[in-house]
């Protein structure tokens, strides 16, 4: 198991940022997909963190963007930022809670929206793979029943199989009980169970009742 931080989406990174990264393996960041791609942030880090720890890219574009332009967008970016990073170990998070159920990140929770994921993601992961970007993940869903999370996750097996990782989000409220619940802190042992074998990343994390607006931690079991 990994242990690591989620850095603020905003893609500042501080001197107060670094000192809570010394001694993780692990960092994850947002890579704004619809913004100029400016890898300072990211050289700051790969200067100030020992060549060990990895780093969780998640890509993303506010909305409901073509496959096509994901795919463009991504060339046009994420090619700087491997480079500043040189030999790290990267893991790719393609896009973030597509079955959010108010659709804010560009679908929704129900069948209609989980159908035409699917082909999404998959010509996605094809042409990224095409491409030579390595460790692909499937993104973190949005937790619970009311967004359809295990729904999505049986639907969307046999592509989340043809992933590299899954992405996982374990949230919870009000003490020890919840965050050991296996549908809400502990969300990730449910994947582990479901996709034995598979590399799970919690790519979100944390009490969701503190509303920390700098980190939340990851873990890599």
């Amino acid at each position: 198991m990994l242990r690591g931080f989620h850095l603020a989406n905003n893609g500042n990174i501080t001197d107060e940022h670094l000192d809570w990264l010394q001694g993780v393996e692990m960092v994850k960041c947002l890579v704004r997909l619809d913004l100029p791609a400016e890898p300072t942030g990211f050289q700051r880090l790969h200067e100030s963190l020992p060549p060990h720890t990895e780093f969780v890219l998640r890509l993303y574009m506010p909305g409901r963007w073509s496959a096509e332009e994901f795919v463009q967008r991504t060339q046009e970016r994420l090619p700087r930022i491997l480079s500043t990073l040189e030999d790290r170990t990267t893991w790719i998070e393609i896009h973030n809670e597509p079955n959010h159920k108010d659709g804010i990140e560009g679908w929704g929770r129900g069948m209609e929206h989980v159908t035409t994921f699917i082909p999404w993601y998959h010509y996605i992961l094809s042409r990224f793979r095409c491409i030579g970007f390595q460790n692909l993940g499937f993104p973190g869903l949005a937790l619970g029943d009311q967004h359809w999370e295990r729904v999505w996750a049986r639907e969307c097996k046999q592509i989340i199989e043809m992933s590299d990782w899954i992405g996982v989000h374990s949230y919870w409220q009000d003490g020890p009980d919840q965050m050991f619940d296996d549908r809400l802190g502990w969300n990730w042992s449910w994947y582990q169970k479901r996709f034995p074998g598979k590399r799970l990343i919690v790519t979100e994390a944390g009490n969701s009742n503190c509303h920390s607006p700098n980190v939340y931690q990851v873990l890599s079991p």
